[in-house]
C-alpha cells in the first residue's frame, strides 16, 4: 500500500554536521558501504558548478561546502517515501522529477542537489535529497569562492560567492513541497494503472479520527542498530503504550456499557422492573390526587407534599 512520508530539515555547520559525511552516507561510500545499510540503488547530482559536475565528482561539492562560514546553512535535507507498487525505473523517474522541481528558487533558478534512492529494508524504498541554497547562476568560480559571501547587489556577481536563496525557508515552501510530492506520486500511480493514492494532509484534515503514527525512518533505525539512543524511538514506544492503554480503556467502557444495557433489559422484562415501577407510581399519585381535599384560595390543588 502506498504511503506518504516527507521529512525536511535544514542542516547547518553550527550543529557540527558535515556535508561531505552526509553525502557519503547517502551514496553508501567509505565506512557507509559496509554491510548493515540498505543499498543505494540510484544516485544523481545536478545543477552543479563546473568543478563538481563530473560523474566521479559526486562528493566534491559537499567537500567544498566546508568553506561555509561557521554558522552557515549547509543544505536542505529531504527524505521521502517511494511507492512499493511502482517498478524501480518508475520510482527513479518519480524521484528525479520531484528533485528537479524542488531544487529551484521561486523564480526558477536551479539549485545544486544530490539525490540517492535507497532500496529500503523490508520493502521500504525511499529517497534522500541534499539541496544547496547556493544559486547556480552560470558564473565560473573556484570552490573556495563559490561558498564565500556573495557580491553586493549591483557589483560583478562573479567576483563573490554564489548567492544564497531564502526561498526554501518559509513554512509555505514546505506545504507546497508536500503537495507537490503527493501530486507527482498519485500521477505516477495512476499512470502505472494502480488505484492506490496518497494524501499529504494531516489525519484531522482528512477527517480521520486516529492518532498519527511515529516513524523511526532510516536514520532512527541506524541509530538503534549502533546502540545509540533515539528520541523518535522513545516517542514511538510512548505512543504504543498510550495506544495500548486507550484500547484497554475502550474495551473496558464497552464491557460496562453492555452490562448496563443487559441490566436495563432485565428490569424492563420483569414485573418489578423500571416500567412496572413507574406505572405503579403514576397510579398511586392519581389515586391520592382524587381523594385529597381541594385547597382554598390560590393555593395549588394537587397531591399533598409530605
Amino acid at each position: 500500500m502506498a504511503i506518504f512520508h516527507l521529512r525536511a530539515r535544514t542542516v547547518g555547520r553550527a550543529s557540527g554536521a558535515s556535508a561531505a559525511a552526509a553525502a557519503a552516507y547517502l551514496l553508501r561510500l567509505g565506512k557507509y558501504a559496509r554491510a548493515g545499510h540498505d543499498p543505494c540503488v540510484f544516485s544523481l547530482s545536478a545543477n552543479m558548478p563546473t568543478w563538481a559536475a563530473g560523474p566521479r565528482q559526486r562528493l566534491e561539492y559537499w567537500r567544498a561546502a566546508e568553506h561555509e562560514r561557521a554558522n552557515g546553512r549547509l543544505f536542505k535535507s529531504l527524505e521521502l517515501a517511494l511507492p512499493r507498487e511502482l517498478t524501480h525505473a518508475q520510482r527513479v523517474a518519480l524521484a528525479r522529477e520531484f528533485c528537479d522541481r524542488v531544487a529551484r528558487t521561486d523564480a526558477g533558478e536551479p539549485l545544486p542537489y544530490l539525490m540517492a534512492v535507497h532500496g529500503g529494508k523490508g520493502g521500504n524504498p525511499h529517497c534522500h535529497v541534499m539541496v544547496s541554497e547556493r544559486v547556480q547562476d552560470g558564473h565560473d568560480r573556484t570552490p573556495e569562492t563559490w561558498f564565500s559571501r556573495a557580491s553586493p547587489q549591483g557589483k560583478n556577481p562573479e567576483s563573490g560567492g554564489a548567492r544564497k536563496t531564502s526561498d526554501l525557508k518559509p513554512r509555505e515552501w514546505l506545504q507546497a513541497t508536500r503537495e507537490l510530492l503527493a501530486r507527482l506520486t498519485n500521477d505516477a500511480l495512476a499512470a502505472a494503472g494502480f488505484m492506490a493514492r496518497v494524501d499529504h494532509r494531516s489525519l484531522a484534515a482528512q477527517g480521520i479520527a486516529r492518532t498519527p503514527e511515529v516513524h523511526l525512518g532510516p536514520a532512527g533505525v541506524a541509530r538503534l542498530r549502533r546502540g545509540a539512543g533515539s528520541r523518535r524511538a522513545d516517542d514511538l514506544e510512548e505512543q504504543q503504550k498510550e495506544a495500548l492503554a486507550a484500547r484497554g480503556l475502550a474495551d473496558e467502557l464497552a464491557h460496562e456499557a453492555s452490562q448496563i444495557q443487559a441490566e436495563l433489559a432485565a428490569l424492563q422484562a420483569t414485573p418489578t422492573g423500571t416500567a412496572a415501577m413507574l406505572a405503579r407510581a403514576e397510579r398511586q399519585a392519581a389515586a391520592k390526587s382524587k381523594n385529597a381535599p381541594p385547597q382554598k384560595g390560590n393555593a395549588y390543588a394537587g397531591p399533598g407534599i409530605r
